[in-house]
């Protein structure tokens, strides 16, 4: 979809989250997904509650215009259809046509009189004149102000956190400078490669993680794709969340073999969360095939979904804030070769 397209689809999303036909995170999860890779490689998004595009520069979220679009206001939300907008009945207009003609002969009376009266001070005379009716009329749907803020949600749901373009961040790994680490050694790779950011780990029982170098100061969201490209079955490939050091952070694990873990790294040491052994999940796409990974740090309570499905949960609050990210790790056989795609991580 182009511009204009994703436009309109945010304001179909908002007008029914407004109404109540439509959950708060539901909405912010669809607008979320309102990104726009133009022709330049460059990245838009619209925000959840302001309804401005922002342009990715590699680093930041800035406010912008989108390339074509009018550059003194917000694009303006499609006309309302005509099938919208209810026709006047038949009846309807030889009733209203009868008494405007009543109106007006009463009207036409009550002038010449007055006129003959006072005929330089005529009083002015109020006449309607009765229309044909040419079908519906089509009028612009009201514009979105861009300063808008979301309305109080019907009962029940939570008000949105709005776009904070400093807490959103895509990548699509097609610009390499976007802040990934950068490494090509014997031992690992980690570096833009084959439209994607990639992990080989050639070290046995080992793991390899990259940061975006990013800092989150509460709950996030992280979302990847991730694809096999060689190496055996028997491995762990996933996302990070609140990553503090090298040795304090969290990891969301599956493998292609479909197992599934959520587990710590606390002082250097390495804690299982989601069960004591990683277990299997029907969840994942095994061997070569890819996988849509998403991690969801929400306070204290840490959920693993593997291709919309749910595949793990726990709970812990060692860490709160921090960066996010990407790993992958080798056990007794080496060479796993993960490449990620279409990474995301946003604030709640």
């Amino acid at each position: 979809m182009d511009f204009n397209e994703k436009w309109q689809a945010y304001v179909r999303y908002r007008r029914q989250y407004e109404q109540g036909e439509m959950k708060g995170d539901e909405f912010e999860r669809l607008v979320n997904g309102l990104s726009v890779t133009d022709k330049n490689g460059i990245q838009w998004q619209i925000g959840v509650s302001s309804g401005k595009w922002y342009r990715y520069d590699g680093q930041n979220w800035v406010e912008d215009t989108p390339p074509g679009l009018p550059t003194t206001r917000q694009v303006e939300p499609p006309a309302v259809n005509a099938i919208d907008r209810p026709r006047r009945s038949f009846n309807g207009l030889w009733l209203g046509g009868g008494l405007a003609a009543l109106v007006l002969l009463g009207c036409i009376v009550a002038g010449v009189a007055i006129f003959l009266f006072n005929r330089q001070n005529p009083p002015p005379v109020s006449i309607e004149i009765p229309t044909i009716d040419t079908g519906p009329v089509i009028t612009q749907a009201p514009v979105i102000p861009t300063t808008v803020v979301v309305k109080t949600p019907p009962s029940g749901q939570t008000a949105l956190p709005g776009f904070d373009p400093n807490d959103f961040f895509i990548d699509d790994f097609s610009n390499p400078a976007s802040g990934w680490n950068r490494e090509q050694v014997t031992d690992r790779i980690m570096d833009y490669q084959n439209g994607g950011y990639r992990i080989k780990v050639n070290k046995s029982n080992w793991s390899y993680w990259a940061n975006p170098k990013k800092n989150y100061a509460g709950d996030v969201i992280i979302e990847v794709d991730a694809t096999k490209l060689g190496g055996p079955n028997e491995n762990g490939f996933g996302v990070i969340c609140r990553f503090q050091d090298e040795n304090n952070f969290y990891r969301f694990m599956i493998s292609s073999d479909g197992l599934v873990v959520i587990s710590k790294k606390e002082a250097g040491n390495w804690l299982n969360l989601s069960a004591d052994q990683w277990e299997p999940s029907a969840a994942i796409n095994q061997g070569a095939a890819r996988n849509h990974i998403r991690a969801e740090c929400i306070e204290s309570t840490l959920t693993l979904f593997v291709n919309d499905q749910l595949a793990a949960s726990a709970s812990d609050s060692s860490f709160i804030s921090g960066d996010v990210g990407l790993i992958a790790s080798a056990y007794d056989i080496p060479g796993v070769d993960i490449l990620f795609d279409n990474f995301s991580a946003s604030s709640r």
